[in-house]
């Protein structure tokens, strides 16, 4: 099952250099989450994530796989 994080950031196209730029988390933490080297990000390190990634942190965190794009609805809700 691929990482929630590296999902989001490969459906937009991005780097893990280009996501540490746009969010300001470096680069290796960046790389720690999406091998699960590190399992769960702290709350601020997932919101700047989250906001890059233009999603929120309960689809950061809690992502399925598949988490529904913008536009689409989420079965049974």
């Amino acid at each position: 099952m691929m990482n929630a994080i590296a999902k989001l950031r490969k459906e937009l196209g991005l780097s893990q250099a280009e996501l540490s730029r746009r969010s300001g988390i470096k680069q290796q933490t960046i790389c720690m989450l999406e091998t699960g080297k590190r399992k769960t990000p702290r709350l601020d390190t997932a919101a700047k994530l989250a906001a890059a990634l233009n999603c929120t942190v309960d689809e950061l965190l809690f992502a399925s796989d598949h988490t529904p794009t913008r536009g689409e609805t989420r079965k049974g809700g």
